[in-house]
């Protein structure tokens, strides 16, 4: 089973969205807490310079400390320095201990950034088994410390992580239907022109190959594949027109030596004495001399009907009429069979009323030669909206098994008729479908247990002008 592209692109669309916000998160978790590490010693280093004097009152220090800081977000942070005056003085609640260890550790410390000098600096060290963050400042008269525990800085980014991901909770419905939004709308966006393109490939057919192909694309991806489209389309035409040209020529020209072969056998056969060997013989010849005439006749009307629509001679065509006038004579010239008909009156056929004919008195044709020794044949005729609805049904002895999906095959022939029991050439449902197809209709058949085979013809009353294709990418 084939997987459909659209929701390949989506899947894919989407998948790669979700891994792209996990790259993302991860990052900004490696990336903010570096950050948050490195603006919080910045503050500490700021402040400690500018209220260094104000160090061993603790109040002041921490107002003053905090008017500096540009970020409020890490202004809570203040309340837990500990503050060290000097090698031995120490502030409220810090321990001398504790600013000792600082001093002896910071020693062994050099300058680690450009916002260091040898008066300012600030270092990540391990004091008494935690890691602090230390600044350090020296004035003329003493040097100040304030160290603050790296813990504290990881609560506080676990507290930044904790509320994004509970408003993330809130925010992951929108998310996702933004997600199913814009994967649906970008594939669609993909396969759009692609849709549009097989639209117009579909409403390509023998009769309107030379119509110019109008295809505007909007994106320039696409100009290599529009003229892959319209050099195809050129092809096409010149290989179908050869293909007319060619039977149309060869009926044509098998005509003449034809009907001399055809005349010189009816000549032989009146010369050659009354029911001989030889006339028996002869008159065979001529019988096939005709089969190959017919069959010519039939290969260029194939020919003139794979042609555009507009060269059809359009006429009002009263269908009801010529079916009754059918089923009538049927009833005459073969009085084995029985005739039913259900015709609605008063439906006129704008088509070629040539071909037209041509078209219903094939079928009918073909109703009665593979048709039971004492059948039936049943015409209905009736109107739908614009259209009409005409089916040929007959009862028959015998339907080969490829018969439904074969019937419309040029040569071809069921296999009571490949031993000649029935005259034929297998070229009258080929030239029935080709007139429908010409005319906007549709052909089908059925056939049905009985057994029967029924035909149905569908097209507009209408004649629809030919216009060419127009698409837009």
């Amino acid at each position: 089973m084939k997987r459909s592209l659209r929701w390949f692109v989506f899947f894919n669309l989407v998948a790669l969205t979700i891994v792209l916000l996990l790259i993302n998160r991860w990052n900004a978790h490696t990336t903010v807490r570096q950050q948050m590490n490195e603006r919080i010693q910045i503050n500490m280093l700021d402040g400690l310079e500018r209220c260094a004097p104000l160090i061993d009152q603790t109040l002041e220090f921490n107002l003053c400390a905090h008017k500096k800081m540009k970020v409020d977000i890490y202004g809570d942070e203040i309340q837990f320095y500990q503050r060290c005056l000097g090698p031995t003085g120490v502030a409220d609640n810090t321990s001398p201990e504790f600013c000792h260890a600082a001093d002896l550790e910071l020693k062994k410390q050099k300058p680690q950034s450009a916002l260091e000098n040898a008066n300012s600096q600030v270092h990540v060290l391990k004091i008494a088994g935690n890691t602090w963050h230390v600044a350090s400042f020296k004035s003329p008269l003493r040097e100040e410390k304030i160290a603050l525990d790296a813990s504290r800085v990881e609560e506080l980014i676990q507290e930044i992580w904790d509320l994004r991901d509970r408003n993330l909770l809130y925010a992951i419905p929108t998310i996702l239907l933004t997600l199913v939004v814009l994967g649906l709308w970008a594939s669609q966006v993909m396969l759009s022109p692609i849709e549009k393109l097989s639209q117009s490939l579909l409403k390509l057919s023998a009769a309107n190959l030379n119509e110019p192909v109008k295809i505007v694309v909007k994106y320039k991806e696409l100009d290599s594949f529009v003229q892959v489209y319209e050099a195809l389309c050129v092809r096409l035409a010149e290989s179908f027109q050869k293909a007319r040209r060619f039977s149309a020529d060869a009926a044509h020209e098998l005509r003449t030596p034809l009907t001399i072969l055809r005349g010189n056998a009816e000549q032989l056969i009146s010369d050659l004495p009354s029911g001989s060997d030889y006339q028996i013989r002869m008159r065979k010849m001529a019988d096939e001399i005709e089969r190959l005439i017919d069959m010519s006749e039939k290969l260029l009307l194939l020919s003139r009907t794979e042609v555009n629509l507009n060269s059809l001679k359009k006429d009002h065509f009263h269908v009801s009429d010529f079916l009754t006038n059918l089923a009538e004579d049927s009833l005459h010239f073969h009085p084995n069979l029985v005739v039913r008909e259900s015709i609605e009156p008063g439906i006129v056929w704008q088509c070629d009323q040539g071909l037209a004919q041509q078209l219903i008195h094939n079928l009918y044709t073909n109703a009665v030669k593979y048709n039971q020794p004492a059948g039936w044949i049943a015409f209905k005729l009736t109107q739908h909206a614009n259209q009409l609805v005409l089916s040929i049904e007959n009862s028959t002895l015998y339907v080969a098994d490829d018969f439904a999906q074969r019937a419309f095959d040029r040569f071809y022939r069921g296999d009571t008729a490949r031993n000649r029991d029935v005259d034929g050439m297998g070229l009258g449902l080929s030239i029935c479908q080709e007139i429908a197809s010409l005319h906007g209709g549709v052909l089908s058949l059925e056939v049905k247990p009985l057994p029967s085979v029924i035909f149905t013809l569908t097209a507009p009353l209408k004649a629809e002008e030919s216009k060419s294709l127009s698409v837009k990418l």
